[in-house]
Order: structure tokens, then sequence, then C-alpha cells
């Protein structure tokens, strides 16, 4: 026993040897490493102090990033916390300072984007934000479940439906094969990667425009700002948002891989690597045209950078092998892949955006056989025989030909090109009677969208819009700078083109509103004018300058291919709102280039240390904004203030330190910082606003597919059968194809265009039951669906289903009560409804003829049109006693009186009796008192509700009313909709407004304040009458896809 305790003790003894040797160690250890670190210190001290501002500017904005800006998203937070940091480390290590700020620009842009996630789940599902993205998740959850798609998909366009070919159907594969590779990672389902991809690709896009700008102007300060810009700017922000999980996003990002591939290709001097990066360029062009038709703007912008270098004659191999094996690889694989779509390999090389792009080919190599080629140039001698700038003589002669083989060969194909072009250029996407009804094609106007797009304003001017387009002028200037003799000239004419572009549509109420003839000079005119005058001093220059015509030579190609990417795009936003998206990359780049360069210009020589004292300042600074809940600074203004005070009192302190060379820096410190706090201050200014609205949108933009529509859809998913066929306007077709699993007639594709008409004419707006039933027969109908989005849409679809002379065109419009107004008397009650409404159709009433504007077509503006309008209705009332049936009492009944519209016409105001007043859920022709023969509109009486701490409650049974005309009353749509009308043919089956059908929970027609105009969403079956007979002509003209010669005319620009 005792000899086991003794080695017990001994064990124990020994054990506590070991464990102080090893403390002794590490000891040494930590002393060896502590000393190791001094010595570092104290070797790399200078490198130390001089990292400190990144580090301290890397900590400041994480901390700052997540005090404010990310809410409650586990992801972002797991990814700032953790991600980040990991990434950070390396990219310190190897001091690449420029890709931790991009990093934290990135996370900070694409955290804005998430922040309406929690909008957009429904139950354990997440939905589409908008409508056209709902095909491509129905397309991606085929695609998980079988592999790949069908070829045709009988959910559109019943009865023959849709080849998938013409659709951009990569979309829902791009999305299913980054669903597949995320599951790798972590738990996610497919309608959260398709609502989240956006955000993703927005990501990824980022990092190549950095790399295209920085690649251009060989500047990352411009490239890291313009980033940042294009990742806040408002105008960039829905489509890239989670849950528009559209096109555009992922083009955008295809289109900035390309564009870069492109630039990084002419700009390698290897030969090798000129065509790798040529080929590259063209696979991501060809990629962005299996997603969206935007693609032109790729073919456009490198086209026509091309054309103008060419016409430069600045061409070099690497520029050649580059543009050849892009235009080779894109063509080619847009031909063979999307043929159907783009027309084959003819409709691509014969198109204008694809012509441009090929006519560019064609020319460069000419010139190259003709004039660079010692061979044939010897052969030739073309030099020696004509005694003017080559590439022009190339281009006039090779113009000249191809224009008149088409004029032989295929002249109605080149009047088609022309007018197309013409078209293109001066309405944009909204030339036709059709894309004149969809509201993101209409023209925008500079006092209007061009105004909310590109704010914030500071006393009604658009900041943001004037730095960028400054910029442009600068940049313009700096493209032709060596051209010394003429710089000025040149840029002052380019100033007033493009003042020209942009506010030729100013308002539609000014001289400027881009559709009279001073306009269209003023728009087309001015560029013209510039493009003679550039060509004239072009060519004067080659005879009587040889000195300042060679140096146009010497202009920078990148900065051509900027400035050909911003003449288009304001072409292309300038004809349709939706391009404002595509137009919002350029201006950022045009924006950061002017702040860089005016800070450049204003430091001059000490732009190196000043500049980076005042950038890591700025940054700082703009990072405190997330402090504002810290700090307590609830007034954004008095934040402001103190941000540029700081920015102020560092500019004028960082200067001044030690061992700084201050040898005249008194003489100019005072003007010198005063520009440039004013550049700073505009800068910041225009970042703040942009982040604030940005970020408030982002956390507001919900689900257009609401609880309406979600009840809705859930009904007729569990309630009607499979092969149900819905009739509707087009708008819908993808949430109903999607959401209740049930085919269509019409959707947003608008695939086969002259069916809307159909739909428009034959059914909605028709005052025959049968006609509509003819049409919805042969197209398997069995369902019709009415919303009271088409009463705001009446507008749309009457003019689209209307003739030459606009037979249909009409409209509705809201007429509220006039307390003010109301009369009451001893017998009764006269009350006023105000409103305003153009007639549309021409009305003679006693002799006298009152003009309607639906002659006038879909733009008119009755402002400045001759037409009569309705101002108001007079609904007078009168108290009657009636004898209480078994009864000796009496009791007081208010009856209607005959109804009374006043017209306005020519500064006169008329009394004219009103036919019609629905009221009660009754029509009402016949008045107490009698009636009277006048206008046969009708004023449908609705009521008015008022916002409570609860929700709605009535304020007025009869506060406000909805005017139609008399071809308004004949419509179908009206007559069942809102008239309310019982039909043999149509049945009745789902209304949310009435609680005895079923949805029946929502508010009946009505105003709701705060909202506007609500109304239920009605469903209709179809029941077919047994004699009901369809002409096989009638059937085959309902059934064919292209407009009939007799009407196309009225939907061709």
């Amino acid at each position: 026993m005792e000899e086991k305790k003794e080695s017990k003790e001994k064990t124990i003894e020994e054990n506590k040897e070991e464990k102080n040797e090893k403390v002794e160690i590490e000891i040494k250890q930590a002393e060896d490493e502590g000393e190791a670190i001094i010595n570092f210190i104290r070797k790399h001290k200078k490198g130390i102090l001089k990292f400190w501002p990144y580090v301290l500017c890397a900590i400041v904005i994480a901390i700052g990033f997540l005090v404010n800006f990310i809410g409650t998203v586990t992801y972002l937070k797991i990814t700032a916390l953790i991600v980040i940091p990991i990434i950070i480390i390396p990219l310190i290590a190897f001091k690449r300072y420029t890709w931790i700020l991009l990093l934290y620009i990135i996370s900070f842009t694409t955290s804005i984007r998430i922040k309406n996630l929690h909008l957009l789940k429904v139950g354990e599902r997440y939905i589409p934000l908008a409508l056209d993205p709902h095909v491509f998740l129905r397309y991606a959850e085929y695609i998980s479940q079988h592999g790949s798609l069908y070829a045709i998909d009988m959910m559109r366009y019943v009865p023959l439906g849709f080849d998938i070919a013409k659709e951009g159907v990569f979309l829902s594969y791009f999305v299913t094969y980054l669903y597949r590779f995320l599951s790798i990672f972590v738990n996610v389902t497919l309608d959260f990667v398709h609502v989240i991809y956006p955000v993703i690709a927005f990501g990824i896009a980022l990092i190549f425009f950095f790399l295209l700008i920085k690649r251009l102007f060989n500047n990352e300060k411009i490239a890291l700002l313009a980033t940042f810009l294009l990742g806040i700017a408002p105008a960039f922000l829905y489509r890239t948002t989670a849950g528009f999980a559209d096109k555009e996003s992922l083009a955008t990002m295809f289109m900035f891989m390309a564009l870069y591939f492109f630039v990084e290709g002419f700009k390698t001097k290897k030969y090798w690597q000129n065509i790798l990066f040529g080929v590259l360029a063209g696979m991501f062009t060809a990629t962005m045209g299996l997603v969206w038709g935007g693609v032109k703007f790729v073919f456009l912008i490198v086209g026509g950078g091309a054309l103008v270098i060419y016409l430069l004659n600045k061409y070099d191999r690497k520029f050649v092998y580059t543009y050849i094996s892009w235009f080779i690889v894109s063509v080619l694989m847009l031909g063979l892949l999307k043929g159907t779509k783009y027309g084959g390999l003819q409709g691509i090389l014969t198109s204008t955006t694809g012509g441009i792009a090929s006519l560019s080919l064609l020319l460069i190599v000419v010139h190259y056989i003709l004039y660079r080629c010692e061979k044939t140039a010897k052969i030739v001698k073309l030099k020696e025989k004509i005694n003017f700038p080559s590439t022009v003589v190339i281009f006039i002669t090779l113009l000249t030909v191809i224009i008149v083989l088409l004029a032989i060969i295929n002249f109605p194909l080149l009047k088609l090109q022309f007018s197309g072009v013409y078209s293109q250029v001066s309405t944009g996407l909204s030339g036709s009677r059709l894309g004149q009804t969809v509201a993101e094609n209409r023209q925008p106007y500079f006092a209007g969208e061009w105004k909310q797009s590109f704010g914030p304003t500071i006393i009604g001017i658009p900041i943001y819009f004037f730095l960028f387009f400054i910029g442009s002028i600068l940049l313009f200037y700096n493209l032709v700078e060596k051209i010394k003799k003429y710089k000025w000239a040149l840029t002052f004419g380019y100033g007033i083109a493009i003042f020209g572009l942009i506010f030729s549509k100013y308002s539609r109420d000014s001289i400027l509103n881009g559709e009279n003839g001073f306009s269209i000079f003023v728009y087309l005119g001015l560029l013209g004018f510039f493009l003679i005058f550039v060509a004239f001093v072009y060519i004067f220059t080659y005879f009587k300058d040889k000195k300042t015509f060679k140096m146009f030579r010497e202009i920078d190609t990148g900065l051509i291919f900027v400035f050909i990417w911003f003449l288009l795009m304001i072409i292309a936003a300038r004809g349709a709102s939706r391009l404002m998206f595509v137009f919002v990359p350029i201006t950022a780049i045009l924006a950061s280039y002017l702040v860089v360069q005016a800070i450049k210009i204003i430091l001059g020589k000490f732009e190196n240390k000043y500049v980076f004292y005042a950038i890591t300042t700025c940054i700082i600074i703009f990072s405190l904004f997330a402090y504002k809940k810290v700090f307590g600074l609830k007034s954004n203004p008095t934040f402001v203030l103190v941000a540029l005070i700081m920015v102020m009192l560092v500019v004028l302190v960082l200067p001044m330190i030690k061992n700084y060379d201050s040898k005249g820096i008194m003489g100019h410190i005072v003007e010198r910082t005063l520009c440039f706090i004013l550049i700073v201050s505009i800068l910041i200014f225009s970042i703040y606003g942009a982040t604030l609205i940005s970020t408030s949108s982002a956390r507001s933009t919900g689900l257009s597919f609401n609880s309406q529509w979600q009840q809705s859809m859930n009904w007729v998913k569990n309630n009607t059968p499979k092969n149900a066929v819905f009739a509707h306007w087009w708008d819908y077709g993808y949430w109903i194809q999607t959401q209740a699993e049930r085919a269509t007639i019409l959707d947003g594709g608008n695939h086969i265009a002259y069916w809307n008409y159909l739909m428009g004419r034959e059914v909605l707006t028709t005052p025959d039951e049968k006609t509509a039933l003819k049409f919805l027969r042969t197209h398997n109908a069995t369902h019709l669906l009415i919303i009271k989005d088409e009463i705001g849409k009446y507008t749309a679809y009457s003019s689209i289903g209307s003739d030459e002379n606009y037979d249909r065109y009409s409209w509705i419009n809201t007429f509220v009560k006039n307390n003010k107004l109301t009369q009451e008397s001893r017998n009764g009650t006269t009350y006023y409804y105000t409103g305003q409404y153009a007639l549309d159709g021409d009305f003679i009433y006693k002799g006298r003829v009152y003009p309607g504007a639906a002659k006038f077509g879909y733009n008119f503006n009755f402002q400045n049109t001759p037409v009569a309008v309705v101002v108001a209705v007079e609904l007078p009332t009168e108290n009657i006693r009636v004898l209480v049936p078994n009864s000796t009492n009496y009791s007081v009944t208010e009856q209607i009186k005959q109804p009374n519209m006043i017209i306005s016409y020519n500064g006169q105001q008329t009394k004219i009796p009103l036919e019609c007043i629905y009221i009660g859920d009754k029509m009402l022709t016949e008045f107490y008192g009698g009636q009277k023969e006048g206008y046969k509109g009708c004023l449908r009486i609705i009521p008015v509700f008022k916002r409570t701490s609860n929700g709605y409650q009535l304020a007025d049974p009869i506060g406000a009313g909805l005017f139609l005309s008399e071809r308004g009353v004949k419509a179908l749509w009206v007559q069942l909709y809102l008239l309310n009308k019982k039909s043999d043919y149509f049945k009745l089956v789902y209304d949310d407004s009435d609680p005895l059908l079923p949805g029946g929970s929502a508010a009946p027609l009505g105003i709701l304040e705060g909202v506007g105009l609500w109304g239920p969403l009605k469903i209709w079956e179809i029941n077919y009458p047994d004699d009901l007979r369809i002409e096989p002509e009638l059937a085959e003209r309902y059934l064919m896809t292209q407009f009939p010669e007799d009407i196309s005319s009225r939907f061709t620009p």
C-alpha cells in the first residue's frame, strides 16, 4: 500500500514538472513572437502608418454598414461579419485596397436590393415582384422537375400554343442551375433563388462594370465612383431588386462582360489574346441575346464605335483581330442558337443594329485590302489616284453600292429599313398603336421622368443630371483636345447637339414637346448640323492642315466607345421610359469622370497627397451617415451640414501637414478649397439623396400580385377544371398560368399582337354578345376575367380595338360629389358631381355640334384640342310622400329627377339632359317627373370610403361617380362589370365584392382614401348557345397570327 502511495505521488510530481516546462516554453515562444512583432513594427513603421487610413476606412464603413443598413436579414449579417472579413485579409496582404472598397460597394448596394425580401414571401413560398417573371418561374420549375422544356407551351395562346424558341428561356435554365449549385452549400428553394437571382447577377455585373471602366480610363478612382453611383442610382434599382426576376438583370451582367472583354481585347498587345478576348466578348454578347433582345445595344455600341474608329483610320491589327473574332462568334451563336427570334444569320446581318456592325467590318476589310495591304495597294494605287480621305472614299462608295443594289433587288426592304430607323429615332417604342398603350414604352419628358430619375433636385434642378451632362461635354473636349485649332468649336457644337437631343422633348405643354416640327428640328436638326460640321473639319484639315488632320488619329480609342455609348443611350432613353434603365450605367461613368477630373484640375500639383486624404475623408464622412441613430441626428439637412463642415476642416488642414511642400500653397488654398468643397458637396448631396431614395424604394417594393389576386387565383386553381381557358386583357396572363395553373388566350409576351386587337374589339368593347362568343369559342375560352384595372386601361384596349377612325376609342373618368355646391330645398336636394370628361365621339344637340376627341388618336391633349368637355353632372332629387301599405301613415322617399350634364365648349357652358344614372345596383333611364332626350351616356354612382385605424369605413354611399359615354355604356365589359348586366351566356361565378359569392370579402367598387379607385375581381363562366355558328372564314381570321393587310397599317409605326 505504501509503495502504491509513493508511486502515485511520484507520478503527480512528474506531471507538474512537465506542465511547468510547457508553460516556460510557451512563455519563451510568446516573448520571441512579441519581439518578432515589435521588430516587424519597427522595421515597417512607415508602411503601417501609411496603411492606417485604409484600415480606418474599412472599419468605419463596416461598423456603419452594420449599424444602419442591414436590417434583419440573417444571410447578410453572416456575409458582413464573416465572409467579407475573410476575403479582406488576403486583399490587405496583397495590397489590393481598391478591391476592398469595391467589395464594400457591392455589399452595400446589394444589401439595399434585398430589403424587400420579407414582402415577397406568401406563406412558405416566394413570389416574383412583377408580372413577367412568373413565366420564367413556371419554366424553371418544369426544368427542375423534367430536365428540359417542352417545344410548345400549350398554356399560352390557346388553341395554337407557343413555340418557346421565340422566348428567352435561357433565364429559366440559368435560375435552375443556379438553384442546383447553391443547393450544394445551403438549403434553398427554387422560388427563393428565382427572386434573389437579380441581386446575384447585379453583384457580378458591378465587378465587370468596374473592370470595364478601369480599362477604358486606366483610372481606378473613376471606376470605383462610377460603380458606386450605378449601385445607388434609383433608376437602376427596380429591375435589379430582389423579386424582379426578369431578363434585364442577367442581360446587364452579360452586357458588361461582353464590353469588358472587347475593350480588353483591343488594348492587349499579343495577337492571340486579341482573338481570345474577342471570342469571349462574342460569346457573352450572344448569351445576352439568348436572354434579352437588348443585345442590339451591344451591336450598336461596338459596331458604332468601330465605324468611327474606321472613319478616323485608327484601326490596327489588334483591333481588327478583336473585332472580327467578336463579330463572327456573336453572329454565329445568335444565328444558330436563337435563329427563330432574330431571323437567323440573314436577319441579324440585315437588321438595323446588326447591319451597322456588318458594315463596319466590311469597310475595315475592304479598306485594309485596298490601302493597308502592300501587295494589293501597289496594284490598285488608289492613294495616287484619289486625293481624298481613304476611309471616307470607301465609306461613300460601299454605302452607295449597297443602297443601289437593295433598291434594285428589294426596294420594299430598303424602304422598310429607312422608315424603321426614322421611327426608332423619332418615336422610339411608342410609334405604333400598340406601343402607345404600354406605359413603359412611352417617350419620357425631361420635366417628368428625366428629372425624377436623375435627381435629387435643388431649386428644381436635377443635380445628378447636370453632373453627367457636363461630364459628357468634358469627355468630348478631352476627346478632341489634340485638335487644338477646332477643339472649342467642336465642343460647342457637341454641347448644342446634346442639348437638342435631351431637351427637344421637355414637356407636353411646351413648344419642345417632341412632336411638333420645331422639336424635331431641335432633336435631329442640331445633331445633323453637328455631324456635318465634324465631317467638314475632318475633310477640310485633310486638304489645308495635314498636321491637324493627323491629330484625329490620336483620339483615344476607349473614349470613342464611351462617347458612342452615351450618344446611343440618349436616343434610346428618349425613345422609351423602360430604356432609362440601360441609360443609367453610362451616366454613372460620365458623372464620375467629371468629379474625378474636376478634382484633378482643381488640386493641380497637390493631386497625389491632397486627393488621397480628401477622398479618404469623404469616404469616412459618408460612412458616418450610418451613425445617424447613434448620434441622434434626426434632421438629415443638419447632418449634411455637419458632414460638410468636417470635410472643409479636413481639406484645409491636411495639406499643411509636416513635411508637405507648402511652397505657394497659401496663394491657391482658398480658391482651390472652395472649388473642391463645391464639387464634393454636390457629389455627397447626389449620393446621399440617391441612397435615401433607393433604400426607401427598395424597402417598400412589394408584390403587385396582391392579396386580391392571391385569393382569386387560389379559388381558380381549386374550383375550375384543369383544362379551363381564361380570356382577359393581356396583362394578367402569366399570373393565371403560373399561380392558378390555367391556360390563357393572351399574356404579357404579346407575341401575337393581332389577338390583342381582337380581344379589344371583338370581346371587351363589342356591343354584341354573340360577336364576343364567336371569338371566345374559337379560342376554347371557358372563363372571362375582369378586374378594376380595366377601368384605367379602357383607353388602351379601346384604342387598340378601334378601326382607322377610332370608333371604339373611349375612356372613363371619375367625378366627385362637391358638397359645397349641394343645394337643399324644402322639396329635395340637388347634388353636383364635378370632374372633367372630354367627349369621345362628336355629339349633336339641338343642331349644335359638340366635337369629341377620339378621332384625334391615342395621344391627344384635350387642353390644346378643340373638344367639348363635361365639367359637372347635376343630380336633382325630390322628396315624395308615399302611403305606407295597410296604414294611414306616410313615408318620405327621395326620388331622382332628370339628371343633367354641364358641358363646356368654346368658353360656353350648356346644360344637357343625361339619360342614365346607375345607383344602388340599378340602372335608371326613367326619372321622376319625366325624362328628356339628351346624351345617352351614364353616371355610375360609387361610394367613398375613409381610412380608419381598423381599415376602411363608408364615408358617403353616393360620394363619387364614373362617367360613361354612349359607346362606353354599350361596351360588353362595361355592361358586365360596371352595370352588372345579367346574361344567359356569362354566368358570374366569382366576385370578391359580393358576400354571397366566392371571395366576397373585398371592398365594392368605390374610392378608397389614400388608394384611389378600387374594385372587385370578377370571373364569369361562359355558356355557349347551341345554335352559335362560326363561319370557317371567320374562325380562320380569328386564328391568324399576323395582322391582316386591311388593318396592319394601324399597327405599323
